[in-house]
């Protein structure tokens, strides 16, 4: 999705495909640790062996779901700016080899696909009946302390403000955008085919000039015979 925003090379698709990358890592770098602070508790990785974490670990779960939420585009968080600019990026694709509706589509497609999964991520890890996998240690099981929330607190506040407050990071890639798509526009004028030249009709009609067509035959001469012209008549002779 974001390499496809990058390559339709328009001001909106590299601003939203740049501004993506940012919130992918922010997104992508919180659910990691979510998944490293349930490890860190529960030795396993594996999705089957949790349900219904929310009853033991209810701000674990906020978390899990707000980032989930940041990442699947919720409008008002991060990803939601981005993937509308870079949507509106495909949709203005300057090509002949690719209709801009068509990426669109498939992009689209991507954005629900993730939702999907990651929504039911969420629903089999926190919801549901509880279900713990089997841990070494005995220490009871506790919610997260101050380190893990020094930790992840500010990768959720960065994605709210990003989602609230996008312009204080696209302003400063605006003028390099803009001087990236006037080359595109440029090359695309340069490499464009020469337009068709008009189709003027035959015939009297025609501008360059009134006549007969050549592709048309003489009903008179039908034969194809040279026509001859009848010698002139001579002047009567005056008598006196």
């Amino acid at each position: 999705f974001c390499a496809l925003a990058i390559v339709a090379f328009n001001a909106e698709g590299m601003a939203g495909g740049v501004l993506h990358m940012v919130n992918h890592g922010l997104g992508t770098g919180a659910m990691f640790l979510i998944v490293a602070f349930l490890i860190d508790r529960y030795e396993s990785g594996r999705i089957a062996d949790y349900r219904g974490l929310w009853n033991r670990l209810p701000v674990l779960t906020f978390f899990a779901v707000f980032i989930t939420l940041a990442n699947i585009g919720l409008p008002g968080l991060c990803n939601f700016v981005s993937e509308m600019l870079m949507l509106s990026g495909l949709f203005d694709l300057r090509t002949a080899r690719a209709t801009g509706m068509g990426l669109a589509v498939v992009a689209g497609f991507g954005i629900f696909l993730r939702a999907w999964y990651m929504l039911t991520l969420v629903q089999r890890v926190f919801f549901n009946k509880l279900k713990e996998p089997p841990r070494s240690r005995l220490a009871p099981v506790r919610d997260l302390n101050a380190r893990e929330l020094g930790a992840i607190v500010p990768l959720a506040v960065l994605c709210l403000l990003i989602g609230v407050m996008p312009q204080y990071l696209i302003d400063p890639m605006k003028r390099d955008v803009e001087t990236l798509s006037r080359v595109a526009d440029d090359a695309r004028k340069n490499h464009a085919p020469p337009p068709p030249l008009p189709d003027y009709p035959k015939g009297p009609s025609s501008p360059f000039g009134s006549g007969p067509s050549k592709d048309k035959k003489d009903p008179k001469n039908a034969g194809g015979k040279l026509e001859t012209l009848p010698p002139p008549r001579e002047a009567p002779k005056k008598t006196d």
